[in-house]
């Protein structure tokens, strides 16, 4: 249902989408434990980001391998996916290969949709807007209209 009421900053749509963010989560089960798992926190997102820095190359890809993405990268993968989780690293490593790799898929997933349907675009929008406005504020270019004349002589 989508409501059009005005609200103090917004639209009462505006509230419900982040509502919806706030309250989104997808339950999976490894190892016999049962995980709500959530969008990134702006908390979480420097470690996030230090931690996947090397990974964008295999992130950026259409078809992420998520096997390979684990077998490569497990050393960052387990920090990351505690931090994500609220579990341990150790209960994280101690996870079965099968477990590990769906653990990694569903929290790429998780975010993936956050960035990718949230934050992206409404970070462009105000880059958008930031251009805008440094255009329109920049002093304009002035050019010199005085005709051009051709060599000064003086007559004595």
């Amino acid at each position: 249902m989508t409501q059009t009421a005005q609200t103090h900053n917004g639209t009462a749509r505006d509230a419900a989408e982040i509502g919806e963010l706030l309250g989104h989560h997808t339950a999976v089960t490894l190892a016999g434990k049962l995980l709500n798992l959530r969008p990134m926190t702006f908390g979480q997102l420097p470690k996030v980001l230090q931690l996947i820095s090397p990974l964008l190359a295999d992130l950026d890809r259409e078809n992420v391998d998520v096997t390979q993405l684990v077998l490569n990268h497990a050393d960052r993968l387990v920090p990351l996916a505690a931090l994500l989780t609220g579990e341990t690293q150790e209960w994280v490593d101690s996870l079965p290969l099968d477990d590990a790799a769906d653990l990694v898929a569903t929290l790429i997933e998780v975010n993936a949709d956050f960035f990718a349907r949230r934050v992206l675009p409404r970070l462009s929008a105000r880059m958008d807007r930031l251009a805008g406005m440094s255009k329109s504020s920049a002093p304009a270019a002035t050019t010199d209209q005085t005709p051009a004349s051709g060599p000064v002589s003086s007559v004595n």
